[in-house]
């Protein structure tokens, strides 16, 4: 049933790409790859991308870096997107650890966040130190990655906010300065906001959604709690797909 705590739960150590084992204090991030495979970055001993058999929680080897890994995310095809801790440069992998030519990209500011889309063509990065959410275009072609910055969303006031992207492409802003989640669709273009409820949105910080894009669950930095999380359910009749 829903709610069950997961066999191989918690957490608390991965693989290095030479096998070596490697204690998890704490996850950082979290993303689901291909081939039932998952991705995890740790909060310490962060210059690793650990994974796992997502059926049985068993450690697969994990990728070595030479930087510290903050959140990570994964496409359709199960290349690893990862966000240098504290700032807004990433690098893109492939299922296998290998990182891409061309890649990092970005950089200069303080991040928190990534996200990508299903195909790999648009990037979002949550830049603190801007306020806004950077937009990357490009494409994964062989052993090249391709990327360019684009215009920026027209989110602000994000603070510690972060950026998530359902199965249909539609991208979800928290703004916990404001109080507020926005939605936009790939082009960019604002067409929803998530606000008030009972009791309402305060400083929304994390966002979870269900493979519908029906069902939101947002964890707040104050309110509810950094560790309690309130449900929104949207009406798929309010969106309106360009």
């Amino acid at each position: 049933p829903d709610g069950t705590k997961a066999d191989f739960s918690p957490i608390n150590s991965g693989l290095s790409g030479k096998y070596k084992k490697i204690t998890i204090d704490s996850v950082n991030g979290m993303a689901m790859g291909t081939q039932n495979v998952m991705c995890v970055s740790a909060t310490d001993d962060s210059f690793f991308i650990f994974r796992y058999d997502l059926h049985t929680g068993k450690p697969l080897p994990g990728i070595d870096t030479d930087f510290e890994v903050g959140e990570i995310d994964c496409d359709s095809h199960g290349n690893i997107f990862a966000l240098e801790k504290g700032s807004t440069k990433w690098h893109v992998f492939s299922p296998t650890g290998l990182e891409f030519n061309g890649s990092p990209f970005g950089g200069g500011d303080s991040g928190n966040d990534i996200a990508v889309l299903d195909n790999a063509g648009l990037v979002f990065i949550s830049d603190q130190s801007t306020n806004k959410v950077q937009c990357w275009k490009g494409a994964i072609e062989g052993i090249h990655a391709r990327y360019w910055q684009a215009k920026d969303l027209p989110a602000v006031d994000i603070g510690w906010g972060k950026v998530a992207v359902d199965s249909t492409d539609y991208v979800y802003v928290a703004h916990s300065k404001r109080g507020i989640i926005t939605i936009f669709n790939r082009a960019g273009e604002p067409i929803e906001h998530l606000l008030g409820g009972t009791p309402p949105l305060n400083a929304p910080k994390d966002i979870g959604i269900t493979t519908s894009g029906d069902t939101l669950y947002v964890m707040e930095l104050v309110g509810l709690g950094p560790t309690k999380l309130s449900t929104w359910v949207r009406n798929k009749s309010s969106r309106t797909k360009r």
